[in-house]
């Protein structure tokens, strides 16, 4: 597992359901599967900062996003629509706030500061404990930001802990299906995202 300098976030096909999303103009976060979306209030997740991916979206209410994604650290994939904004998208675990894994893609200029912010943050522990743990990432309130485009909220995420790999949550690229290019050309696999496991027989799971 790699760690990066920085996310490449700056502004300059498929994809996995369910979603967690954060509203910038509202302040509030939610969580939408194949039963509809919902509100979560402070939602609390791990984060697998480990694996992340940076390139260009778009996105339009009703409409598939329009997305493609960086093929490496370092190297910007050609933009595919004019509307794309630079976007970073990483897999998110929980099973309270929401339940399961869950794709997190965002191209909210808020949004993309405060997962820049929380990665150096991770990369800073990450580099030292070098145990692969991932952080539990609680949002624990939000910023309110005044600009040219009026009133936003920025979302405050803190570390709470650092836990194992959750088995449900695969190590890999969070997007292979939608990288700008493949070595040899090879079409790269669609990452298969498990269902959650169930409760043990006496109800414990872990609490994030």
């Amino acid at each position: 597992m790699a760690l990066l300098d920085t996310l490449d976030v700056g502004s300059g096909g498929g994809s996995f359901n369910p979603i967690f999303k954060y509203n910038a103009t509202a302040g509030r976060a939610y969580f939408k599967d194949a039963e509809g979306e919902k509100e979560i209030e402070k939602p609390t997740f791990v984060c697998d900062l480990y694996n992340t991916a940076t390139g260009w979206a778009a996105f339009r209410a009703g409409e598939a996003p329009v997305r493609v994604f960086d093929p490496e650290p370092g190297v910007r994939a050609e933009k595919t629509n004019e509307n794309q904004k630079r976007c970073l998208m990483v897999l998110v675990y929980a099973t309270e706030s929401f339940n399961g894994v869950a794709e997190l893609c965002t191209t909210s200029m808020h949004m993309l500061n405060a997962l820049s912010d929380l990665y150096s943050e991770f990369r800073a522990v990450a580099q030292k404990q070098n145990d692969g743990k991932l952080p539990v990432v609680k949002l624990a309130g939000v910023t309110e930001m005044k600009d040219k485009f009026g009133t936003n909220y920025r979302p405050n995420f803190e570390i709470v802990d650092w836990v194992d790999r959750p088995a449900d949550l695969p190590d890999a690229h969070p997007a292979p299906d939608l990288i700008a290019s493949v070595a040899n050309n090879t079409p790269a696999p669609t990452a298969h995202v498990a269902p959650p496991k169930a409760a043990s027989a006496n109800g414990s799971r872990p609490v994030f």
